[in-house]
């Protein structure tokens, strides 16, 4: 049933949910939760859950509740539901994980842009990716101006800011 509303959330916001499509609706389905992989999926699947239930909130600097985030702050509230504590800023979250090269981002990746200067080098915002397309990858994240939503990378905004993926060491 999870998996179901899991499908009709992310595409009703035109992301593919790739998890295995239950046949029978009435039967719960069955996992290995044996395999580190499997159980880093779940969580990510959790963590994308929890970051869509706050699409709409507003931005507030310093933020890190409902009521409003800022880009780190968000992030923080989204891993931080599943016991999992990182830094404050943006730029001490980028410090953790491993490097992904942008051809291999994952649901539930962070990646790290420059703030709104773009000669800048220094990591200034944060997002989770949520899908990985062709082209790129869309995100959720607390916007400065929209508050939480998922953006796609393939705009001029985002393109020329982005810096680096990483991938945290959840399991």
């Amino acid at each position: 049933m999870q998996t179901l509303l899991f499908t009709l959330l992310f595409n009703a916001i035109g992301i593919n949910f790739n998890s295995d499509v239950i046949s029978n609706p009435d039967e719960a389905p069955s996992f290995d939760y044996s395999s580190a992989e499997m159980r880093r999926d779940c969580l990510i699947d959790s963590v994308l859950w929890r970051a869509t239930e706050c699409l709409g909130t507003r931005y507030q600097y310093g933020g890190t509740s409902k009521s409003g985030f800022d880009c780190s702050g968000f992030v923080n509230y989204i891993y931080g539901a599943f016991g999992i504590s990182l830094p404050r800023s943006s730029y001490e979250i980028a410090n953790l994980g491993n490097k992904v090269s942008f051809e291999d981002l994952q649901p539930g990746d962070l990646v790290f842009f420059k703030g709104r200067s773009t000669k800048s080098s220094r990591v200034g915002h944060v997002g989770i990716v949520v899908e990985n397309l062709e082209e790129g990858f869309k995100m959720i994240h607390a916007s400065t101006s929209h508050g939480v939503r998922i953006d796609n990378y393939n705009t001029a905004y985002y393109k020329v800011r982005f810096l680096f993926g990483k991938r945290l060491d959840l399991i």
